[in-house]
């Protein structure tokens, strides 16, 4: 008995085991199952109570953020905004930071929208905000408050643009439609294609769902932020009841049935809604354009009708860039006046030409592509006549430089038609800017108003240019004493006060460049400086040997002999052909070609340099700006001014030539005609600070011009451009000494 009460007791046992195993399945199989009935949404109480608690949490999770965003803040970039662009951004970053040890290790990126983004930057927390809409009165306000300064507000700079587009398949012969008429559309008023005049019968509505961004952009211009499906939602009118709000949505379920329960097809990215659309003739879409990327071949874009217009404007990569097609945004950063210089410079990364590949790869057309746009239009409309015309003078040396400035200013800013007219010294440049300045005065104030005779041209004119006044003036330093002997009266009365009236003081004037005579010799020559003097004897031929200077010949190429007498130390002197630039000011400043003895002329600065490079014992003058960055063995002698312990060391820097300290050198003036127009007082301001005038994160308009100047034998002398020389001098010295530092640890592992 007890045998088989035991193996009773075994059998029970696994017949329990089994029927609980049977039990739990069924269990699991009943909660894994989806319900063929949907649940009722929430009530609109319940929604709210959800909200709230979702908010609280939210307001926690912001506040655990700020304590790990302030416990990490020096390794860290902290930055707020829309959440469209975040993932972009982290691989910017990434991209941005690599091999520079300066960078903070981390993006912090706090999401949530525009609002969040202002409220960051108001607050502090973050440098910069990134915002997809237009700004809010209470966003206005926060920001009115956190920067009440006007001189310290936060600085706008464009990122990109995101387009929502209309589409159709191909066989689809609609040629445009209005915002209305695709509101009715979705909203199912309008159900055949031939109720908007195109052919075909019932239309196919295909679209997005939340969180796409065309969803939201699509609800926002079209919808009128209203969805469909939430029109007639029953606690929109008074008197609801639980009841009514349920009914409803079951409604709404069997209404919209063949759809998944939505108002049209809702699919899950905008890929899918393209590919759907390519396979239905029958068939609209939205979604975003794809920027870097062409359309499938079986689908085209439809054009919008602006409200109020007649034309339809399709999504081509132009009319978006220029802001004509309707329904895009501009994400764009709003900058804090505080934020630090990697902050900066990050934002001009992604604003660079490296970026703009990643931009276009997520559907967003990139900021500076704008620019690249204008710049094109800009070009092709210069080449073609158009523009307006600003007519300038000068000397021979500027009849190359100020076209080319010119063209810089048309890339940057507008079209103009540059006229340079060659005058033969100053003298007859003074005059006949003092001259036409007189004539045009004395003319009556109507006819100087009056449309202008003259037979029609492209390019149009002021009257004044087109009665033969020059605008603009270009000197090489400034008017002589013999200029102003014989204009210095109509000269002084072209100036005006800051109230237009004349003053007696000349026209404005400004200070764009310089240009200087470098002397330089091999890096074995031990001298510091030259006098003028010196330099006179050396190119006269008066000093032949470097002895009768009073140098050892140890001094010159470093060679080890006991004694101050010197043995085949003979100088060779180096000059530059009579039409180089150098050699004017070399003949102004110190000694007449005519007077030159045993100088051989090189060809250009390059050349000359080379021989110096290759003898220990040469000298030469060259174009400062013509010497090569690299690659060169030579160094650059100072001008020894005054003597004994008054003496002064002059280096030819920027800062000397501006000053006129170092002698050998000249400088560049613009003079401004008071009749001048608004287009060529412009121009003049874009020159005059370096292209800084519209300095922008897309095109480095300072470098640009800085170039130019160069590539003329010019130093640019403009704040800042003094300024850039200075950073990219210590960006250099910095290099070299990393350099020197690595070469130093390889050698010691050696």
């Amino acid at each position: 008995m007890g045998r088989w009460r035991d193996a009773m007791t075994v059998r029970l046992s696994r017949r329990v085991l089994f029927k609980a195993c049977v039990v739990a399945l069924c269990l699991c199989a009943v909660q894994t199952t989806p319900s063929l009935v949907q649940a009722a949404p929430p009530t609109p109480e319940e929604s709210r109570r959800a909200a709230d608690e979702n908010r609280r949490q939210q307001e926690e999770q912001r506040q655990r953020d700020r304590d790990i965003r302030q416990r990490y803040r020096d390794k860290s970039l902290c930055l707020a905004g829309t959440d469209t662009v975040y993932s972009v951004l982290e691989k910017l970053y990434a991209e941005f930071r690599k091999d520079r040890e300066d960078i903070p290790m981390y993006l912090d990126y706090t999401g949530g929208g525009d609002d969040v983004g202002v409220r960051e930057l108001t607050s502090g927390q973050a440098e910069a905000a990134l915002i997809r809409e237009a700004l809010r009165d209470k966003e206005k306000e926060s920001l009115a408050k956190a920067f009440p300064s006007p001189e310290f507000q936060p600085a706008t700079v464009d990122m990109g643009r995101v387009t929502l587009i209309i589409i159709t398949n191909e066989a689809n012969p609609v040629s445009g439609l209005t915002v209305k008429q695709l509101e009715g559309i979705y909203r199912g008023s309008t159900r055949k294609w031939s109720d908007i005049g195109a052919a075909g019968n019932e239309i196919v509505r295909i679209g997005t769902d939340y969180p796409q961004l065309s969803w939201g952009m699509f609800l926002r211009d079209v919808l009128k932020n209203k969805q469909v499906e939430l029109e007639d939602l029953p606690f929109r009118k008074e008197g609801y009841t639980e009841e009514a709000y349920r009914d409803f949505h079951q409604k709404l379920r069997e209404k919209y049935k063949a759809t998944g329960g939505k108002p049209f097809a809702m699919l899950a990215t905008d890929d899918k809604v393209l590919a759907e659309v390519a396979k239905n003739k029958a068939a609209i879409g939205y979604c975003i354009h794809p920027a870097g990327k062409a359309l499938p071949k079986a689908v085209r874009w439809v054009p919008i009708i602006s409200e109020g217009s007649q034309e339809a404007i399709a999504p081509s990569p132009e009319n978006v860039l220029l802001g004509k097609y309707p329904l895009q945004v501009n994400i764009r950063w709003l900058i804090s006046p505080k934020a630090s210089k990697t902050c900066k410079e990050f934002i001009a990364y992604v604003c660079s030409k490296d970026a703009s590949p990643v931009l276009y790869a997520v559907a967003i057309f990139p900021g500076r592509a704008k620019l690249e746009l204008l710049t094109a239009n800009h070009l092709a409309d210069m080449k073609s006549g158009k523009g307006t015309r600003v007519s300038s003078a000068g000397m021979v040396g500027g009849s190359k430089a100020v076209p080319e400035l010119a063209i810089e200013y048309v890339k940057a800013k507008a079209v103009v038609q540059m006229g340079y007219a060659v005058t033969d010294s100053d003298v007859a440049a003074v005059g006949a800017f003092s001259r036409a300045g007189a004539e045009a005065t004395s003319m009556p104030a109507a006819a100087v108003g009056a449309p202008s005779t003259a037979p029609a041209v492209v390019a149009p004119m002021t009257p004044f240019v087109v009665a033969g006044g020059k605008e603009l003036l270009f000197l090489a330093d400034k008017p002589s004493a013999r200029a102003m002997e014989l204009h210095g009266q109509k000269w002084n009365a072209l100036g005006r006060d800051a109230n237009g009236l004349p003053n007696g003081t000349g026209p404005a004037e400004y200070l764009l460049a310089g240009r200087a005579a470098a002397v330089i010799v091999n890096p074995a020559n031990k001298i510091d400086a030259l006098t003028v003097g010196q330099l006179q004897a050396i190119f006269g031929g008066e000093v032949e040997d470097w002895g009768t200077l009073g140098y050892s010949k140890s001094q010159i190429d470093g060679s080890q002999i006991k004694g101050s007498q010197i043995q085949g130390s003979q100088i060779k002197a180096y000059g530059l052909r009579a039409d180089d630039p150098a050699t004017g000011i070399f003949e102004k400043e110190c000694l007449d070609r005519y007077k030159w003895r045993r100088v051989v002329v090189k060809k250009d600065t390059a050349e000359a340099v080379t021989a110096v490079s290759m003898d220990p014992q040469a000298i030469a003058f060259v174009d400062l700006a013509g010497i090569p960055a690299t690659g060169q063995n030579i160094r650059i002698l100072s001008i020894k001014l005054g003597t004994g312990e008054r003496a002064k060391l002059i280096q030819p820097t920027p800062e000397n030539i501006k000053s006129a300290m170092y002698p050998l050198s000249q400088r560049l003036w613009l003079y401004v005609h008071p009749q001048a127009s608004d287009t060529a007082r412009d121009f003049v301001k874009f020159i005059a600070t370096c292209g800084a005038s519209e300095a922008s994160p897309y095109a480095d308009t300072v470098r640009l011009v800085m170039d130019t100047y160069r590539r003329h034998g010019l130093v640019p002398l403009a704040d800042a451009a003094l300024q850039r020389m200075a950073k990219d001098a210590m960006a250099d010295a910095a290099a070299r000494a990393k350099a020197d530092a690595g070469k130093g640890k390889v050698g010691r592992r050696k």
